[in-house]
C-alpha cells in the first residue's frame, strides 16, 4: 500500500496458494492494495461473477474463505497494536 505521506508500505507477504483481491470481488469497491510477486508466480484471475456464483454453489468454501478473512484480519489487528 501507499501511506499518506507517500511511502510504499508492505502489508502482507503471502504463500502458494494465497486469494488476493477477495474483498473487491465480494463487494465490487476498488482495491485497498496491489500486488508485487517476489517470485516467479502462477496466477489464476477470476470475474467478480464466477467468485460470487462459485460460492454460492459452495457455501462450504465460503466458509473457508470467511475463515481466510477472519485469520487477515486478527493478523491486521495484531499489527496495528504492535506498530501503532
Amino acid at each position: 500500500m501507499t501511506s499518506s505521506d507517500g511511502h510504499e508500505v508492505i502489508v502482507d507477504v503471502l504463500s502458494s496458494g494465497a486469494i488476493v483481491g477477495e474483498l473487491s470481488a465480494l463487494d465490487g469497491l476498488p482495491r485497498s492494495a496491489s500486488a508485487v510477486a517476489l517470485t516467479p508466480v502462477e496466477m489464476l484471475a477470476v470475474s467478480s461473477g464466477a467468485f460470487a456464483d462459485f460460492f454460492q454453489r459452495h457455501p462450504a468454501q465460503l466458509y473457508r474463505l470467511v475463515l481466510g478473512l477472519t485469520a487477515k484480519l486478527r493478523t491486521t489487528t495484531r499489527r496495528t497494536l504492535e506498530f501503532g
